[in-house]
C-alpha cells in the first residue's frame, strides 16, 4: 500500500508547496514567526496568570474541577479524605463516574511538580502552545503558510482559550487531543500508511478518555477514511485502515474498561455518568443548560453528590445497584420522557441548537462572561464566537469556490485539500451532535473553536489579498457577506443571561473555603443584591452569621431560603438550629416534626430534634428519637453512640446507657468522652472498679480533661484510696482552678490524712 501511495502521488508535499505558492517559501523564516507566535502566546497567559492568582477560586477550586482535584491528589498522594462537608466519593472502588484522561494527567503534573496550584496551569500553557503549533501545521498543510500563522496567531490571542486554559478542566487536554487527531489524519491523506491510522484511533481513544462523548467521531472518521480513498486508494486498503482506526481506539480505552469491570465486577466502558448527564438534559424541567437539581432525586450540585442520588435511585428500584444499572435507570427515564413529550423535545434541541451557535458564552461551573468582564486582560483580547463563526462561515464557502474553479493544484493535491476541508467539518458538526442531546455550555463548545479557526484564518487572507492588491470589486461583496452573516449568527434567538449571582456566589463559598468569612459574607450579600432570589447565597450568608453569634439575622436569612424554597431540608433545619438558640425550642421541635412526617428516614433531622430535646431536659423524649437513629442507620458512627449514652444516662436510664456506651468505644476506641461516660455510668451502677478503669481509659486519650480526674477522684475517695484520690483531685485542678467541688473535697482529704 505504501508504494501504491507514493507512485500515484510521487513526493506530494513537494508538489503541493509548489502548487499552493503562498505566503512564506521558507521553513525558518515561517518557524522564526511561529516561535513569536508562541512568546505572545505565553506571554499573554502568565499575564493572565499573574490576575487569575488573585482570584479566589485559583487555591478554591469547585464543582468538576474540584472533583478532579480532589482524585488528582488522591492519585498522587494519597490523599483520598474527602473535602469538608462532602461525601466520599469512593473512587477506588466504583467504576469511573467522570472520564479519567484529566485527572490522571492532573495527577502526573502533581507527581512531577508537586502539590502547587500554578504549575498545572504552566502545564496547561505548554498544551496550549503545542495545540498552537499544531494548528498552523494543520492549517499550512491545507492552505499554506500564511493561513497556518494567522490560525495559530488566533489561538494565541482567543480569550475563550486562554480562560479555560487557567481552569482545572479538562477542555486544554481534549483540545490538543483533538487537534493532534486532525493533523494525523491530514498526514495520513498525504501517505495513507496503516500506522498513521492507527496512531489517529489511539489519539482519539485517548480523547475519549478525557471526553467520552468524543466517540462519536471514531464512526464519522472511519466513514471519512472509507470514502476519501487518497491517491485513488483501494476500497480494501481504506477499510483495513479504518479498521485499523477502531483498533487503535479500542487499545487506548480497553485499560479503563478492565479497571473498571476489576474494580467493581461492571462493564463501564468510560465513565458512568452518561445517563444522568442525558437525564439532566432531557427532563419535565430541563431548558437546555446544566442544573443542580436532579427532579424527583434531589441536588447533583457536584459529583460528590452522586453517591446520595445512586441511594434514591436504589430507595426507589428497591434493590442495590451497580454504576452502570444506576446510568440505564437516568437513560430510560430520559428517553422515556423523549418518547412522551416529542414536541417538547424538538423544541428543547432547537434551543440547545441556538445556543450552542449563539453569541453568548453559556456558563457551567463558572460564570465565564463575567469573569472576562472582571479580568483586564481578557476583556481585550478578541475571541468573540459569533465573529469566529461568521468568517469560519465565509472561509468555508471561499474554499468550496476554490475547489469547484480549481486552483492551479494537482489533481492529487486538490483531493487531498478536499478531503481535508471535508475532515474539518465532520469533526465540527459531530461535537455539536455530541453535545446535542445533553447540555450545552461554553466550554463543550470550545473545541469546535480551533477546528473553525483555519476556515476564519483563511477568511481573513483572502480579505487581505483583495486589500492589497486593490480588487475592491471583489472585496466589496465578500465584506457584505460577512457583514449578513455575523449579523446573523450574533443575533441572540434564545434570550440567555449569564447570572451575574452566581458568580458572586462561587467566588463567595471560594472564599469560605480559605477561611475569609467576611469576604465571603460580602459577596454573599452582592449577590443577593443582584438577585434577591438567590437562595444558596442566603443559605450561605446565613451560616456566617450562625458561626459569628448573630441568630437573629441567621434567622431571617433561613426564613428567606425557605420562602423561596419550601423543600429545601438543609434550610430547615438550621432554622430549627438558630430558634433553638434563641430559645425557641418549640418552634424548632414543630419544624423538626413536620420535616420528619414527610421523610421518616432523615437521621440529620431527626439528631438536631433530639438535640433540642436534650437542651429542654426532655431526656427521655430525645433518647427516644436517637434510639429510632440507631435502629435504622446500624452503621452511625460511634459518635452518635455516645450521645445516646449521654442523653440515656441524663435520662436515668443506666442499663441502656451502658449497652450504648460500650458501643460506642467498640466503634471508636479514641473517644475519650465516650468512655468518660462509660465510667459515670458504671459508677452509679455501683461497678466502680469497672468505672475506674473506664476514666483511666479516657485519661490515655486525654489527659487533659478535669472533669474525667475529678470524678475518677470521687471513686477513689470512696474506695478509701485518699492518696490517690488527691493527685486526681489536683491534676483536676490544676487544668481547672474553678472546680470547687474538687477544692472542697481535696480539702478535706489532706485533715483527714493529717489527723
Amino acid at each position: 500500500m505504501r508504494q501504491t501511495a507514493k507512485s500515484s502521488c510521487g513526493n506530494a508535499k513537494e508538489e503541493r508547496r509548489d502548487a499552493l505558492g503562498h505566503g512564506c517559501r521558507s521553513w525558518g523564516r515561517e518557524w522564526l514567526i511561529l516561535g513569536g507566535i508562541l512568546v505572545l502566546g505565553f506571554a499573554l497567559r502568565l499575564a493572565y496568570l499573574r490576575e487569575n492568582v488573585e482570584n479566589p477560586r485559583f487555591c478554591a477550586p469547585a464543582i468538576d474541577a474540584q472533583f478532579h482535584d480532589y482524585w488528582a491528589r488522591g492519585l498522587a498522594f494519597g490523599e483520598w479524605e474527602p473535602p469538608s462537608g462532602l461525601a466520599d466519593p469512593e473512587i477506588r472502588s466504583r467504576p469511573f463516574l467522570r472520564p479519567p484522561g484529566y485527572p490522571y494527567f492532573l495527577a502526573a503534573v502533581y507527581v512531577v511538580a508537586g502539590p502547587g496550584y500554578v504549575t498545572p496551569r504552566i502545564a496547561q500553557f505548554a498544551l496550549a502552545l503545542i495545540s498552537c503549533v499544531l494548528l498552523f501545521l494543520i492549517a499550512r498543510r491545507w492552505r499554506d503558510a500564511a493561513t497556518g500563522l494567522v490560525a495559530a496567531a488566533l489561538y494565541a490571542v482567543s480569550w475563550p482559550l486562554i480562560f479555560f486554559e487557567q481552569e482545572l478542566q479538562a477542555v486544554g487536554l481534549f483540545i490538543s487531543l483533538l487537534l493532534a487527531v486532525i493533523f494525523v489524519l491530514a498526514l495520513w491523506l498525504e501517505r495513507p500508511t496503516y500506522w498513521l491510522s492507527l496512531v489517529g484511533g489511539i489519539l482519539l481513544g485517548f480523547s475519549a478518555l478525557v471526553r467520552p462523548t468524543s466517540l462519536l467521531l471514531l464512526p464519522v472518521l472511519a466513514v471519512w477514511i472509507l470514502c476519501t480513498r487518497p491517491c485513488r486508494q483501494s476500497w480494501r486498503a481504506s477499510a483495513f485502515a479504518s479498521s485499523m482506526l477502531l483498533a487503535g481506539c479500542a487499545l487506548a480505552v480497553a485499560p479503563a474498561t478492565v479497571r473498571n469491570f476489576i474494580v467493581a465486577g461492571d462493564f463501564v466502558l468510560v465513565s458512568s455518568n452518561g445517563g444522568i448527564n442525558l437525564y439532566i438534559g432531557n427532563n419535565s424541567e430541563a431548558n437546555g443548560l446544566c442544573a443542580r437539581v436532579l427532579p424527583g432525586y434531589g441536588e447533583f450540585g457536584t459529583c460528590f453528590d452522586y453517591g446520595t442520588i445512586a441511594e434514591a435511585v436504589e430507595r426507589e428500584v428497591g434493590r442495590d445497584l451497580k454504576a452502570s444499572e444506576v446510568s440505564s435507570f437516568f437513560a430510560r427515564k430520559a428517553c422515556h420522557h423523549i418518547r412522551e413529550n416529542p414536541r417538547g423535545t424538538i423544541g428543547l434541541l432547537l434551543k440547545k441548537t441556538l445556543l450552542f451557535w449563539g453569541p453568548r458564552e453559556v456558563s457551567h461551573n463558572s460564570i465565564v462572561e463575567c469573569e472576562r468582564a472582571a479580568s483586564p486582560l481578557l476583556r481585550n483580547l478578541p475571541g468573540s464566537f459569533s465573529l469566529v463563526m461568521s468568517l469560519a462561515i465565509v472561509g468555508l464557502a471561499g474554499q468550496l469556490l476554490r475547489d469547484r474553479r480549481g486552483d492551479g493544484c494537482d489533481e492529487c493535491c486538490a483531493a487531498v485539500r478536499r478531503h481535508t476541508t471535508l475532515l474539518f467539518v465532520s469533526v465540527v458538526l459531530a461535537s455539536f451532535v455530541a453535545v446535542l442531546p445533553f447540555f450545552v455550555s461554553a466550554r463543550y463548545r470550545l473545541p469546535v473553536v480551533p477546528v473553525l479557526i483555519p476556515f476564519v484564518a483563511d477568511a481573513l487572507c483572502m480579505l487581505v489579498r483583495l486589500v492589497v492588491s486593490r480588487r475592491f470589486r471583489e472585496l466589496a461583496p465578500s465584506v457584505i457577506v460577512l457583514g449578513l452573516v455575523f449579523a446573523v449568527v450574533n443575533y441572540p434567538f434564545v434570550h440567555y443571561r449569564p447570572d451575574q449571582s452566581d458568580y458572586h456566589f462561587m467566588r463567595g463559598v471560594a472564599l469560605e473555603r480559605k477561611d475569609r468569612s467576611d469576604e465571603a459574607a460580602w459577596e454573599y450579600r452582592l449577590a443577593l443584591k443582584v438577585n434577591p432570589q438567590c437562595d444558596r447565597s442566603a443559605y450561605n450568608l446565613g451560616n456566617i452569621m450562625m458561626n459569628k453569634g448573630d441568630v437573629e439575622q441567621a434567622v431571617s436569612l433561613f426564613d428567606r431560603v425557605v420562602e423561596l424554597d419550601p423543600h429545601n431540608r438543609r434550610a430547615i433545619n438550621n432554622l430549627g438550629n438558630a430558634l433553638a438558640k434563641l430559645g425557641k425550642a418549640d418552634d424548632a421541635i414543630r419544624l423538626y416534626e413536620e420535616l420528619l412526617e414527610e421523610d421518616s428516614r432523615d437521621c440529620l433531622t431527626r439528631h438536631n430534634l433530639a438535640l433540642v430535646l436534650k437542651d429542654s431536659r426532655r431526656f427521655d423524649a430525645a433518647a427516644e428519637q436517637l434510639l429510632k437513629i440507631v435502629a435504622s442507620c446500624p452503621e452511625i458512627s460511634g459518635s452518635h453512640r455516645t450521645l445516646l449514652g449521654q442523653t440515656l444516662l441524663l435520662a436515668r436510664r443506666v442499663d441502656e446507657s451502658i449497652l450504648h456506651l460500650r458501643d460506642a468505644v467498640k466503634y471508636n476506641p479514641q473517644d475519650s468522652q465516650a468512655f468518660y461516660f462509660l465510667g459515670i455510668a458504671l459508677g452509679m451502677h455501683g461497678r466502680t472498679n469497672d468505672a475506674i478503669e473506664a476514666f483511666q481509659a479516657s485519661l490515655r486519650l486525654d489527659p487533659n480533661q478535669a472533669q474525667t480526674h475529678s470524678a475518677m477522684a470521687d471513686l477513689l475517695k470512696f474506695q478509701g484510696r485518699l492518696e490517690e484520690a488527691a493527685t486526681e483531685y489536683r491534676n483536676a485542678l490544676r487544668l481547672n482552678p474553678n472546680l470547687r467541688i474538687a477544692r472542697e473535697a481535696l480539702a478535706e482529704i489532706d485533715q483527714q490524712i493529717h489527723q
